[in-house]
């Protein structure tokens, strides 16, 4: 199924001023209001779309947007420690402790993701990679496990900073169009 083509026009402006931006993708529908709208007035705005709702706060902090990144820098330091503990063949419960670490770490994103589609009634990625870890510490294999949710939370946070910068370089590049336009016909 297609995702549908939607915009905020300047007639769907007119009609819900506190829209700034409508944003389609893989079904999926995120509208960005100006915070001193009131929140009953966005609510009938997304209602009239015919959509359901999914208040997620979004929040403008460091830790919103260096956050995974320092997880996932965190899980793979965890990871490297354990390997070398399990390397210079020092105490097995230290070596764990290690490796329940970088699962923690590399776990967190993918889990939290977990919950949410499940709130949704439906399964997703997150749910296979943290069950594979998980299957892997089960037969022993803490390393493999913990390699994986470094991997996928590493991609995971760089895809999710790519697509700020993409979806900021968007916006940069909107403001810079013309409000106007002349139109010639037959050289006039």
């Amino acid at each position: 199924m297609q995702a549908p083509n939607f915009e905020v026009t300047p007639s769907l402006r007119a009609r819900n001023p506190s829209a700034r931006s409508v944003n389609a993708a893989a079904a999926k529908i995120s509208v960005a209001y100006e915070t001193t709208a009131p929140a009953d007035q966005v609510r009938a705005y997304v209602h009239r779309l015919g959509l359901r709702i999914r208040t997620e706060r979004v929040a403008h902090r460091p830790w919103s947007r260096y956050g995974p990144l320092l997880l996932s820098a965190a899980c793979g330091l965890a990871l490297l420690l354990g390997w070398l503990v399990g390397l210079a063949r020092g105490p097995r419960p230290i070596q764990l402790g290690l490796y329940a670490l970088a699962y923690l770490a590399g776990g967190w994103s993918g889990t939290r993701g977990i919950v949410l589609a499940l709130r949704d009634r439906r399964l997703d990625i997150n749910l296979l990679m943290v069950t594979a870890a998980l299957g892997a510490a089960a037969i022993g294999d803490w390393a493999e496990g913990g390699v994986l949710l470094f991997l996928f939370s590493l991609s995971s946070s760089l895809e999710g900073y790519a697509l700020g910068r993409t979806q900021s370089a968007i916006t940069n590049l909107i403001a810079l169009r013309p409000q106007e336009a002349l139109v010639r016909r037959d050289g006039r």
